[in-house]
């Protein structure tokens, strides 16, 4: 019911992980009381992959996202497991063909899993006309209006919080005068000139390193739509969480296992904090260099919390 900033959903995870770490000590023993620095590396992995994990079931798709970083978790934590730490196995052909299999029935189940997108509105323009230039008119609404909101770094979140509802105003008579245009024209033409906004690649010379245009995401001049973004989301989050529990292979002592859980909660705790601090100095210094803080602060995301307390609690159960 919300659109919830990814990172703002991890910080709930980390909150709950953080809350329930010292529950192994308080039913085993306070030998489980410990701490090791390992457990900061820990959180340096799961922290910024569960944040992608989050933009990636968001931009592309449930399924084809836990296929593809599951898929690479599996390859990443063999090539540790096999590769680097030269764990035995009863025959490594036999485990790297299982592996292969796993990995391709992964792949297998997200691309068949995941609905055909290609150009929705250009393939309802078969439609009547009538119902083709209402539908495009809203797709390109719900394109520049829903993307910039979920990225974080939008074209209205920035320092200038106090005019956010002017701008959203101005934005909505233009989309009404973007309805007149559309109902005024024929679905050939609208068809020509969805495609163009969608289908162009390449640097975009407008010059702003980051900015929304109409479903598509220009960064660095080049245009990325937010599916695409999805998928290299999950990707990252396969090939950087998968290595999660490979600092625990170099604690030493009790630190290990459920000795282990706190280190990782406080680690995980330490990089949600910086990745805040982070994000509270972009919009202080990158957006607008005269900004204050006041409005760096108001320019954060917001949690949402009446709505997401019970999900984000479950979620870092």
């Amino acid at each position: 019911s919300v659109d919830v900033d990814p990172l703002v959903f991890q910080s709930y995870k980390t909150a709950v992980v953080l809350l329930t770490s010292p529950l192994p000590a308080l039913i085993f023993g306070r030998e489980y009381l410990i701490f090791t620095p390992w457990g900061i590396v820990s959180g340096i992995f799961w922290v910024p992959a569960g944040v992608a994990a989050v933009y990636a079931v968001r931009s592309a798709g449930l399924a084809v996202s836990q296929g593809i970083w599951s898929s690479v978790i599996v390859l990443v934590s063999f090539i540790w497991g096999i590769g680097v730490f030269g764990e035995g196995v009863k025959s490594l052909m036999g485990a790297s063909f299982a592996v292969a299999l796993m990995v391709v029935g992964l792949w297998g189940m997200s691309y068949y899993s995941s609905p055909n997108l290609g150009r929705r509105t250009e393939t309802s323009l078969v439609a009547d006309e009538e119902g083709t230039v209402e539908s495009t008119s809203r797709t390109a609404k719900e394109g520049r209006k829903g993307l910039g909101s979920y990225h974080g770094v939008d074209r209205h979140e920035g320092c200038n919080a106090a005019n956010l509802n002017d701008n959203e105003s101005n934005e909505s008579d233009t989309f009404s005068d973007e309805d007149n245009a559309l109902s005024s024209s024929s679905p050939a033409a609208i068809e020509l000139t969805h495609s163009s906004d969608h289908t162009s690649s390449g640097p975009d010379s407008s010059g702003s390193p980051l900015q929304d245009e109409g479903g598509v995401l220009v960064i660095g001049g080049y245009q990325f739509s937010r599916r695409q973004l999805g998928l290299a989301s999950a990707v990252f989050n396969g090939v950087w969480g998968g290595s999660i529990m490979v600092p625990m292979h170099y604690a030493k002592g009790g630190t290990s296992g459920l000795g282990y859980v706190i280190s990782f909660a406080v680690g995980a705790t330490i990089v949600t904090a910086l990745l805040w601090i982070s994000r509270l100095f972009f919009h202080l210094f990158r957006i607008s260099p005269c900004c204050s803080m006041t409005e760096a602060l108001a320019a954060l995301p917001s949690f949402h919390y009446q709505a997401m307390w019970l999900p984000g609690g479950i979620a870092g159960t």
